[in-house]
């Protein structure tokens, strides 16, 4: 006896049924966990960054508060755990329907070294801002005054090498007197006036010594070179003669950036020299250029009869001169103000000062100041802070791991995804 065939077509259609519902479920959970893999992958990204950034916030306030630099400690353990701790509550406050959980941290700060003195360069522009000194300077003609004076207006006019030896020699006593008594008396004035002049040349350099070769206005040369945030960055932060700070190691903090010094006292000496010897070279310059006081030095010149006229008029102007720049120095070290340029608003100590600033390189001028910076934040710390311990940004490796949507059968149950960032202040 035959079976129905209606049971039979239905049995079939069942089994069709139910492989095609569960062909079509695997695709829509395989849809879902494709939807919910780039959920995951997105929450993963804006939580690393939102950590990187809470990692950041753990600067060292000290260095913040009085420099406005961010750095924070380099110790990548330290790093690790902390973007780990601030990863898991993120995890934790997470109220999304896809669920991630950081599995391992890894840190490293080695490219954002603290002694990486670019890297700090980079800050002290955002910090400061990139001020038009240098085409300020240009403006009031600054700029065309130096290069005057570097370029050899005044030593093409006076050359004061050998001066004083040739002075000495005029002055001394000849082995042998001549027998033509006329002609010893001339010897005896000439070396009357010799001592005299050279009296005068010796005097007029007593206080601040003859400026030599390498002085600052030869340092000057090259202050076009850079940008000069640095050096504004510098006198704004930076103690100095005419503005003190109580809070530092150094009283003359921005005369240790131009000279490096290790003493007040030192830095001080040799702002002081270098003054004169701008003041000089200025000075020198102007004297050159005025015919009414150069006809005066060579009147003057012809109670020298018995010298060398080149020799006594190049000492009267060097005299001339060096009296003239150290009454101006001495008036600038007081507080007053000695133009460069007549009329210009340029003459203060602190002008000199940053003007001065612009010849040390600015690699130099960096790495005494990030000194400073150790030496004052460890008074204000009370405790070690030094530049190679920190760092100014780390690269972070995070892995995730997060349950699937897949059907047991499949064997997959977690997934995994790695987050690569980099976090810095810059």
């Amino acid at each position: 006896m035959e079976r129905p065939k209606t049971k039979t077509r239905g049995g079939f259609s069942s089994v069709y049924l139910v492989v095609i519902l569960s062909a079509f479920m695997a695709l829509v959970l395989a849809v879902i966990e494709a939807a919910a893999g780039f959920a995951a992958g997105s929450i993963a990204e804006n939580q690393c960054l939102i950590a990187g950034r809470s990692v950041l916030s753990e600067y060292q306030p000290q260095l913040y508060d009085r420099y406005g630099v961010l750095a924070m400690r380099s110790d990548e353990h330290r790093l690790s755990d902390l973007t780990m701790f601030y990863l898991t509550q993120a995890q934790i406050m997470s109220t999304g329907l896809v669920k991630i959980s950081p599995v391992s941290v890894e840190a490293d700060s080695s490219a954002f070294s603290g002694e990486d003195i670019s890297q700090l360069e980079d800050q002290i522009v955002q910090i400061s801002g990139y001020m038009a000194v240098k085409s300020a300077l240009d403006e009031t003609g600054l700029s065309k005054l130096i290069e005057d004076i570097i370029s050899g207006k005044a030593a093409e006019n006076y050359d004061g090498e050998g001066v004083e030896e040739e002075l000495d020699e005029l002055a001394k006593k000849p082995e042998k007197e001549p027998d033509d008594p006329e002609e010893a008396g001339s010897f005896i004035e000439r070396r009357k006036q010799a001592v005299e002049l050279r009296r005068s040349y010796r005097n007029a350099f007593r206080t601040y010594g003859r400026p030599k070769k390498g002085n600052m206005v030869e340092r000057l040369a090259g202050y076009v070179k850079d940008d000069l945030f640095a050096v504004n960055y510098s006198m704004r932060v930076c103690s100095n003669r005419a503005a003190p700070m109580s809070d530092t190691v150094l009283r003359y903090e921005s005369e240790y950036l131009l000279f490096g010094g290790r003493s007040d006292p030192v830095n001080e000496k040799a702002m002081k020299t270098a003054l004169f010897a701008f003041r000089f070279a200025v000075d020198l310059a102007g004297i050159l250029s005025d015919s009414a006081e150069m006809a005066s030095i060579h009147a003057a010149a012809l109670s020298f009869f018995l010298l060398p006229e080149p020799l006594v008029v190049a000492v009267l102007v060097a005299v001339r001169a060096a009296r003239l720049a150290s009454q101006q120095t001495d008036a600038i070290l007081a507080g007053e103000s000695v133009p460069i340029v007549s009329g210009l608003k340029f003459g203060k100590y602190e002008d000199y000062l940053a003007l001065f600033l612009c010849s040390v390189p600015k690699s130099v001028l960096l790495s005494r100041l990030m000194t400073l910076m150790e030496q004052n934040v460890q008074i204000e710390d009370k405790a070690d802070f030094s530049f190679a311990e920190y760092c100014y940004g780390y690269e972070l490796r995070a892995e995730f791991s997060k349950r699937t949507h897949l059907p047991d059968f499949l064997g997959i149950t977690r997934r995994k995804s790695v987050i690569e960032q980099v976090h810095g202040y810059v």
